[in-house]
């Protein structure tokens, strides 16, 4: 396709508990390559790497965007939408928002900001049909203006053979300045889209859809090869469903291994326990897997029930037992404040983090997202500490303050077990990385929060601190 169309994607800078620009981002990476394909050109610009608001209006009037596209975290969005008024004071290029929160809130974000259009869930066909001049009434996924009305069409059927989309346009990102591309030369892989699962909590099922769409094997390695090639030799699967189908997941290895790609990998953003078996996890580890974190998330039978998680624990602690027995490290994810949780049932998850045969447990204060069971439940049995508004900008899932409350688990219960729950995760995490002596004594050094929190940011989050740390922890 021919055609003189652009787009500009901004990327927000948002200001929750992250230690900086990490990687680029994975979804906008996607939809850039798609469109470029189509002979749309687009540039990138991701405010977390601190360009300035006037950086930014500069390169809308130098590159002259057809659209603005930006994407929308939950944590954050009201600085979000404050942002997306002030571009829209300054220009009259039409700005698109999508991302997850979109999918998640639907039309609020046009009710509630000046931008003129808005795509839940997949993108790329919907922005296609956009710029080739379809009527916005006959765009499916399109959320849009009619004169003071706000029309949300129908959800757009997904993209069932994911093998069609080019791989992420990582290079139109200033790959210098993030800090795992520069430092570590670490690049995000997505392997699949959608989620059959039907936890209560999460919210990717609204954004990609219940149903599991994979993309071939051949293609995944297809993809890793090429920047290995580029000079990159680690990389981190991180998407939601790895291992879903198992067969596909071992053919992944098994072709790392055939085409003798000497690189590293993770498995950071987890994969269930119900899908890993000792084979599997035996060739993750062959393949160049140094690590997986696993979502449990609750040490409690009854909780597991109650959020739909599907697995026992019966079940996971066999999975860990096998990634221990190939030597494969792994993490454990818990939450603490689920719904019907109580302090007493929070505490069977730190009671049992401390005897699993892993690395180290994640814990997270439970946030419930907009559009999710988890969120209905909280409205309808608790009560928001924090205005509702707001709330995912006052918030994060690392941070020990609760958002909510309930009768059988107050908010001094909650900020307790979080406290708890953090400490272990700490001290986990420091004998982890840097040795049971050493790890000890910095856990005891850096009890203060805050002092925590600022050497966390400075070692992960920026170039100098990451070098210090590989150092720290090589030594």
């Amino acid at each position: 396709m021919k055609t003189n169309h652009k787009m500009l994607f901004v990327i927000p800078k948002i200001y929750a508990n992250y230690p900086g620009a990490m990687h680029p981002h994975v979804g906008v990476a996607c939809l850039a390559a798609w469109l470029e394909q189509h002979g749309i050109k687009t540039e990138i610009i991701d405010m977390q790497l601190n360009h300035t608001f006037d950086y930014l209006i500069k390169k809308i009037k130098t590159f002259k965007p057809t659209y603005i596209g930006m994407t929308m975290f939950s944590f954050d969005f009201v600085n979000t939408y404050k942002l997306i008024n002030k571009i829209k004071s300054q220009t009259k290029v039409p700005l698109i928002i999508g991302g997850v929160h979109v999918s998640s809130t639907r039309k609020d974000v046009l009710e509630r900001t000046n931008a003129d259009i808005a795509i839940k869930q997949e993108g790329e066909y919907t922005l296609l049909e956009l710029f080739g001049g379809k009527a916005k009434s006959k765009i499916d996924g399109l959320i849009w203006r009619k004169g003071k009305q706000v029309i949300e069409n129908k959800n757009r059927m997904p993209i069932w053979n994911v093998d069609v989309l080019p791989f992420p346009a990582y290079d139109k990102f200033e790959l210098e300045k993030y800090t795992y591309c520069s430092v570590d030369k670490r690049m995000p892989i997505v392997t699949s889209r959608g989620c059959p699962h039907a936890c209560t909590y999460c919210a990717v099922k609204l954004s990609m859809g219940q149903t599991f769409r994979p993309r071939t094997a051949e293609h995944v390695v297809d993809e890793i090869e090429h920047w290995y090639n580029e000079g990159y030799k680690v990389f981190e699967i991180v998407d939601d469903c790895f291992s879903f189908n198992l067969d596909r997941a071992k053919k992944i290895c098994d072709l790392l291994i055939e085409r003798d790609i000497k690189m590293t990998w993770t498995c950071g953003s987890g994969i269930r326990a119900d899908r890993a078996d000792e084979e599997l996890l035996g060739k993750m580890k062959k393949a160049g897997c140094i690590y997986t974190a696993f979502g449990l998330e609750s040490g409690d039978p009854e909780i597991l029930v109650e959020i739909k998680k599907g697995i026992t624990l019966e079940r996971a602690i066999k999975t860990f037992k096998a990634a221990k027995k190939v030597g494969l490290k792994c993490s454990v994810n818990f939450m603490i404040g689920h719904q019907k949780e109580t302090a007493a049932r929070a505490r069977k998850s730190i009671a049992l983090a401390k005897t699993l045969p892993i690395a180290y447990a994640n814990f997270h204060n439970f946030i419930p997202y907009p559009g999710t069971e988890a969120f209905d439940y909280v409205k309808e049995h608790g009560r928001f500490i924090l205005p509702v508004e707001t709330y995912l900008t006052e918030s994060a899932s690392k941070t020990s303050k609760p958002v909510f409350e309930t009768p059988s688990f107050t908010y001094k219960e909650r900020k307790q077990v979080l406290r708890e729950a953090f400490n272990l995760t700490r001290l986990m995490h420091l004998r982890y990385r840097f040795g049971y002596a050493k790890g000890s004594l910095l856990y005891y050094i850096a009890k203060d929060d805050k002092r925590y929190h600022l050497a966390k940011k400075f070692l992960l989050g920026t170039k100098v601190g990451r070098i210090i740390f590989n150092k720290l922890r090589a030594s």
